[in-house]
Protein backbone atom coordinates (compact mmCIF):
# COMPACT_ATOMS: atom_id res chain seq x y z
CA UNK A 1 0.00 0.00 0.00
CA UNK A 2 2.66 2.60 0.98
CA UNK A 3 4.32 2.22 -2.52
CA UNK A 4 1.25 2.68 -4.30
CA UNK A 5 0.77 6.10 -2.30
CA UNK A 6 4.48 6.86 -3.20
CA UNK A 7 4.01 5.76 -7.29
CA UNK A 8 0.31 7.68 -7.25
CA UNK A 9 2.60 10.54 -5.68
CA UNK A 10 5.07 10.22 -8.22
CA UNK A 11 2.95 10.14 -11.25
CA UNK A 12 1.06 12.93 -9.73
CA UNK A 13 4.48 15.57 -9.63
CA UNK A 14 5.49 14.25 -13.19
CA UNK A 15 1.51 15.50 -14.40
CA UNK A 16 2.26 18.44 -12.74
CA UNK A 17 5.66 19.22 -13.94
CA UNK A 18 4.22 18.81 -17.55
CA UNK A 19 1.47 21.10 -17.13
CA UNK A 20 4.08 24.00 -16.11
CA UNK A 21 4.13 27.18 -18.34
CA UNK A 22 7.80 28.52 -18.73
CA UNK A 23 8.41 31.78 -20.13
CA UNK A 24 11.74 33.99 -20.10
CA UNK A 25 12.73 37.61 -21.33
CA UNK A 26 16.54 37.48 -22.36
CA UNK A 27 18.89 40.72 -22.87
CA UNK A 28 22.41 39.94 -24.19
CA UNK A 29 24.72 43.06 -24.55
CA UNK A 30 28.02 42.27 -26.29
CA UNK A 31 30.76 45.28 -26.80
CA UNK A 32 34.21 44.75 -26.95
CA UNK A 33 35.23 47.22 -23.93
CA UNK A 34 33.67 45.94 -20.85
CA UNK A 35 32.53 42.45 -21.65
CA UNK A 36 29.61 40.86 -22.77
CA UNK A 37 26.05 40.58 -20.53
CA UNK A 38 23.24 38.19 -20.42
CA UNK A 39 20.32 39.10 -18.08
CA UNK A 40 17.13 36.95 -17.99
CA UNK A 41 13.73 37.24 -16.21
CA UNK A 42 12.41 33.22 -15.77
CA UNK A 43 8.79 32.62 -15.35
CA UNK A 44 6.83 29.70 -14.30
CA UNK A 45 3.24 29.77 -14.62
CA UNK A 46 3.39 33.53 -13.76
CA UNK A 47 5.76 33.20 -11.31
CA UNK A 48 9.37 34.98 -11.34
CA UNK A 49 11.82 31.76 -10.45
CA UNK A 50 15.13 33.67 -11.65
CA UNK A 51 16.39 36.75 -12.45
CA UNK A 52 19.68 37.74 -12.64
CA UNK A 53 22.58 37.78 -15.14
CA UNK A 54 26.26 36.28 -15.95
CA UNK A 55 29.31 38.40 -18.00
CA UNK A 56 31.87 36.93 -20.00
CA UNK A 57 34.16 38.37 -22.37
CA UNK A 58 34.35 38.04 -25.98
CA UNK A 59 30.82 36.31 -26.08
CA UNK A 60 29.42 34.89 -29.11
CA UNK A 61 26.04 33.59 -31.05
CA UNK A 62 27.97 29.97 -29.67
CA UNK A 63 28.52 31.20 -26.35
CA UNK A 64 26.43 29.49 -23.37
CA UNK A 65 25.34 31.67 -20.89
CA UNK A 66 24.10 29.83 -17.40
CA UNK A 67 22.25 31.77 -14.14
CA UNK A 68 22.36 28.94 -11.77
CA UNK A 69 21.36 31.64 -8.92
CA UNK A 70 17.78 30.45 -9.63
CA UNK A 71 14.97 29.82 -6.65
CA UNK A 72 15.07 26.63 -5.29
CA UNK A 73 18.41 25.45 -6.85
CA UNK A 74 16.76 25.76 -10.60
CA UNK A 75 19.26 26.86 -13.35
CA UNK A 76 18.71 29.07 -16.87
CA UNK A 77 21.15 28.70 -19.86
CA UNK A 78 20.62 30.37 -23.22
CA UNK A 79 23.06 30.09 -26.26
CA UNK A 80 22.40 31.96 -29.75
CA UNK A 81 22.67 35.07 -28.97
CA UNK A 82 19.49 34.27 -26.58
CA UNK A 83 17.26 32.45 -28.95
CA UNK A 84 16.95 29.30 -27.37
CA UNK A 85 17.18 28.20 -23.79
CA UNK A 86 17.18 25.28 -21.41
CA UNK A 87 15.37 26.01 -17.82
CA UNK A 88 16.31 23.40 -15.12
CA UNK A 89 13.04 23.53 -12.53
CA UNK A 90 14.43 22.05 -8.91
CA UNK A 91 12.42 18.66 -9.62
CA UNK A 92 15.18 18.41 -12.47
CA UNK A 93 12.83 19.28 -14.94
CA UNK A 94 14.28 20.33 -18.04
CA UNK A 95 12.51 22.43 -20.84
CA UNK A 96 13.62 23.18 -24.21
CA UNK A 97 12.96 27.13 -24.73
CA UNK A 98 12.32 28.79 -28.22
CA UNK A 99 11.22 32.23 -29.08
CA UNK A 100 7.88 33.20 -28.74
CA UNK A 101 5.22 36.04 -28.84
CA UNK A 102 7.38 39.09 -29.93
CA UNK A 103 10.30 36.43 -30.72
CA UNK A 104 13.66 38.43 -31.01
CA UNK A 105 15.18 41.82 -31.96
CA UNK A 106 18.46 43.25 -32.33
CA UNK A 107 20.10 46.62 -32.01
CA UNK A 108 23.14 47.99 -32.52
CA UNK A 109 25.16 51.08 -30.49
CA UNK A 110 27.75 52.74 -30.27
CA UNK A 111 29.71 51.44 -26.88
CA UNK A 112 33.32 53.11 -26.72
CA UNK A 113 35.59 54.72 -29.57
CA UNK A 114 35.37 58.19 -30.37
CA UNK A 115 33.18 60.41 -32.79
CA UNK A 116 35.85 59.54 -35.53
CA UNK A 117 36.38 56.00 -34.80
CA UNK A 118 33.66 54.33 -32.92
CA UNK A 119 32.96 51.10 -31.42
CA UNK A 120 29.93 49.51 -31.78
CA UNK A 121 28.60 46.42 -30.15
CA UNK A 122 25.22 44.75 -30.32
CA UNK A 123 22.21 43.90 -27.74
CA UNK A 124 20.06 41.27 -28.06
CA UNK A 125 16.19 40.78 -26.47
CA UNK A 126 14.25 38.07 -26.83
CA UNK A 127 10.87 36.01 -25.60
CA UNK A 128 11.14 32.30 -25.00
CA UNK A 129 8.43 29.91 -24.05
CA UNK A 130 9.01 26.05 -23.81
CA UNK A 131 8.65 24.16 -27.13
CA UNK A 132 6.28 21.69 -25.90
CA UNK A 133 4.16 23.41 -23.23
CA UNK A 134 0.44 25.29 -23.75
CA UNK A 135 0.51 28.37 -21.58
CA UNK A 136 -2.87 29.35 -22.58
CA UNK A 137 -4.09 32.48 -21.18
CA UNK A 138 -1.00 32.89 -19.26
CA UNK A 139 0.85 36.11 -19.34
CA UNK A 140 3.40 36.08 -22.32
CA UNK A 141 6.88 37.60 -22.41
CA UNK A 142 6.91 41.62 -23.85
CA UNK A 143 9.54 43.44 -25.35
CA UNK A 144 11.37 46.01 -22.69
CA UNK A 145 12.81 48.86 -25.24
CA UNK A 146 16.26 46.58 -24.36
CA UNK A 147 16.67 47.20 -20.78
CA UNK A 148 17.90 43.74 -18.77
CA UNK A 149 14.50 43.69 -16.82
CA UNK A 150 11.18 44.71 -17.36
Amino acid sequence: MYFAHQLLALIMLAAAATQACVTAHVYLNNCIIGGDTLSAQVFDNGVEVCKGGVSKNLGGSNTVWCINGCQNGASFCATNNGEHATYTSPAGVVVDMGLDGPGFHMNRFQCGGTEDHPLFGTEYESCLAGATFDCGSRPRCNFCDFKATC
